[in-house]
């Protein structure tokens, strides 16, 4: 009974130990020039009482920009015009895609795409602060960035991804 009890806590250690890896945070596919990043589905805080904002991105070694994909929820259909980037630097973008607009239990839910520069990306990584992604309607901003201790916990497994992408980056060439 003693083994069988040490051995389920060294399982139990090793697995919890597996799962602070940050590789179960991305996907890396091999293409015939590039690699293929896609960093799964994670989801940053409103400031505004609504449903956290989900997002991806992904990534092609031989692209200078990511792409960025976003649902957001909110109350009522939003009419989007732009979206604000906010850290060190702040980006400005007005060029997006919106893939579709539904109603998911109650909640809009608006899924749309936008490109950024990946240098962009990693410095937004870089800051102390969270950064803050900024949704602008017609009427109203709606405001998402990370907790203190989330965005801790968030910017290290995103460091070293980013550390891993541009290390291939530089090894390719």
């Amino acid at each position: 009974m003693k083994r069988f009890v040490f051995l389920l806590l060294v399982f139990v250690s090793i697995t919890s130990f597996a799962k602070s890896d940050f590789s179960d945070k991305y996907v890396m596919r091999l293409r015939a020039n590039d690699l293929l990043y896609f960093i799964l589905p994670n989801e940053i805080e409103s400031l505004d009482k609504n449903k956290s904002l989900k997002f991806d991105i992904t990534y092609a070694t031989s692209e200078q920009d990511v792409t960025i994909n976003m649902s957001i929820f909110s109350k009522q259909e939003l009419i989007i015009d732009s979206i604000g980037l906010a850290s060190n630097k702040n980006l400005f973008i007005k060029d997006f895609k919106i893939f579709y607009i539904e109603k998911e239990d109650g909640w809009w839910c608006h899924r749309i795409s936008c490109r950024v520069p990946f240098d962009y990306l990693k410095q937004m990584y870089l800051s102390a602060n969270s950064y803050k992604i900024e949704i602008y309607d017609k009427q109203k901003v709606l405001t998402y960035t990370f907790s203190g201790k989330t965005w801790k916990n968030e910017q290290l497994w995103m460091n070293k991804l980013l550390a891993l992408i541009t290390q291939n980056i530089t090894n390719k060439r």
